[in-house]
């Protein structure tokens, strides 16, 4: 359990993608409360077509339409946008690399170093689907951690350091 897991994060623009549709868009309360709020202004729109105000009643329908695509519409423009910021592609892009030892983990990318300790970790999710592990120090960002980068230890151990450590973040999707 002392033993040192590294991790080299090579990203991909799909990982990428994946991560954001996930962080996003796998929010279902927000889904939900964006669409009901969508729906409650169209069926506004329609008591006014009731009501013979045919001019409200067209421009609340085209609010709730403009409210509900225009969320969609931000999102895959900024997830384009960052992908061809940080020039993501196909091939793989080092980031960071992560080296977990006893209580905490080192962060070392091109720019920058940090240490944080494992009770900084609010959430980890192991996608084993897409062979990747979102770890979260904070509800709004992750690292993201490819199975195919681990050159140290193994994605299980990692599994096995944040469940002693912090018991109840580790989630399985």
């Amino acid at each position: 359990m002392d033993e040192a897991i590294r991790v080299r994060c090579q990203l991909t623009e799909r990982q990428y993608r994946r991560y954001m549709r996930f962080h996003v868009l796998g929010d279902k309360k927000g889904v939900a409360g964006h669409l009901v709020l969508s729906a409650l202004i169209v069926v506004f729109g329609l008591m006014n077509f009731r009501a013979d105000s045919p001019i409200l009643g067209y421009a609340f329908i085209a609010l709730g339409a403009y409210f509900f695509v225009s969320r969609y519409l931000r999102f895959y423009m900024s997830v384009n946008r960052i992908t061809e910021q940080f020039g993501l592609s196909e091939t793989p892009k080092f980031f960071y690399a992560l080296t977990f030892t006893g209580d905490g983990f080192d962060i070392k990318s091109d720019k920058e170093q940090a240490r944080y300790g494992l009770d900084r970790v609010v959430r980890a999710c192991f996608m084993e689907k897409d062979q990747i592990i979102y770890l979260y120090l904070t509800k709004s960002s992750a690292f993201l951690l490819p199975y195919a980068g681990f050159e140290q230890g193994t994605p299980g151990d990692l599994r096995a350091r944040l469940n002693a450590a912090r018991g109840g973040v580790v989630e399985e999707l």
